[in-house]
């Protein structure tokens, strides 16, 4: 108000100023002053929010911090729409279950928040992208798009809304368009997020297009944008897994988990260290060494039936080799134990009635 005065006549304004201050109150004036202190932490507070978010890496704990700061904002204003679109975010991300999996009731929660935002304002880009998302987890493909299109239509030439799209045409399977997206997401700007996000859909392309080089290199690059993320590792892990390469498949999951401890990490790391065994095992016939990394894999994850059942075929052949009937003990434990965790295991049952039958030396 106060430079718009001063557009006009200085001596007319400073009376209208020096008028206008004692008309107000001094009740009025500490309202002002109080909110626009409120207006000040609002802000502040979701910036944190925003940053927990934008940044999250499976600590689930920081989501709840981040909710804390959100709700704080309401308590000051409620209207404050954000806030809602902040919560919504914070609950599809703690309903997260694996790969493209989520809790139904986390997804449901994350659209009342969303729609409580849109009442507040319709036209909230940020509300439209995240309503899209929820769709997408949902694997609700039309309104995930209709979502995105509003979201276009609000903010035309948009990275996040490229990406959004690059992701539903993916799971459309239309991977002429998902790759147009993702590579105009590249283009247009410099933020390693929505780059991250571009990567993760060009690698996805190119592993179904079995342009195995050309999917490293976005695997290498996600990892070179977010050097302390232990997600980037871990699916590099993952494809190095797919493609055979045990050993470097194990080192990049034991520096994800390195730097986080996380349950996908460790059922990575205990795959690449099954494959590794398996290898030994059954290709390589070498059972001293295969035993070893069976034992590694289910240190990592106690509840896979074939390490338990590739345990026992190493201990039967070391007690062959060895000539040594104890070891077929620890042979029976195992398949035993691979029948507990998977009752139809046929294998296992076979191969401890084996070792039941060598034992009575029938």
């Amino acid at each position: 108000m106060h430079k718009k005065c001063f557009k006009s006549n200085y001596l007319l304004n400073m009376a209208v100023i020096f008028v206008s201050f004692f008309l107000f109150s001094s009740k009025n004036i500490f309202a002002i002053e109080n909110n626009s202190a409120n207006s000040l932490l609002e802000d502040e507070l979701y910036q944190k929010a925003l940053n927990i978010l934008d940044n999250y890496g499976g600590n689930t704990y920081s989501l709840y911090e981040a909710q804390g700061y959100l709700k704080r904002i309401l308590e000051l204003n409620p209207t404050y729409a954000l806030s809602y679109v902040g919560l919504a975010r914070a609950e599809y991300k703690l309903g997260y279950i694996n790969y493209d999996n989520y809790e139904p009731q986390n997804l449901e929660s994350a659209h009342l928040y969303l729609n409580k935002a849109l009442e507040i304002n319709p036209k909230l880009y940020e509300a439209h992208i995240a309503k899209g998302y929820v769709y997408l987890f949902q694997k609700d493909l039309t309104n995930a798009k209709n979502m995105a299109q509003a979201a276009e239509n609000l903010k035309p030439n948009q990275a996040q809304t490229d990406i959004l799209f690059s992701e539903i045409a993916s799971k459309e399977n239309n991977l002429v368009e998902a790759e147009k997206k993702a590579k105009d997401v590249l283009n247009k700007t410099q933020e390693k997020k929505l780059r991250v996000a571009a990567y993760e859909v060009l690698g996805g392309i190119y592993r179904l297009r079995k342009d195995y080089k050309a999917a490293e290199e976005t695997y290498l690059e996600r990892i070179k944008l977010e050097p302390k993320s232990a997600w980037s590792k871990i699916n590099y892990s993952s494809f190095l897994i797919k493609m055979g390469n045990y050993d470097k498949a194990i080192d990049y999951a034991k520096q994800a988990l390195a730097q986080m401890d996380f349950g996908m990490g460790r059922h990575i790391l205990a795959q690449a260290y099954y494959k590794k065994a398996y290898d030994l095992c059954w290709k390589q016939k070498n059972y001293k060494e295969a035993q070893n990394y069976f034992k590694f894999s289910l240190e990592q994850e106690a509840d896979n039936p074939d390490a338990y059942y590739g345990l026992g075929v190493c201990y039967r052949f070391i007690s062959y080799e060895l000539k040594d009937k104890s070891l077929i003990d620890k042979s029976n434990e195992s398949f035993k134990k691979a029948i507990e965790l998977n009752p139809n295991h046929e294998l296992a049952k076979k191969e401890l009635q084996k070792n039941l039958d060598w034992v009575a030396g029938k």
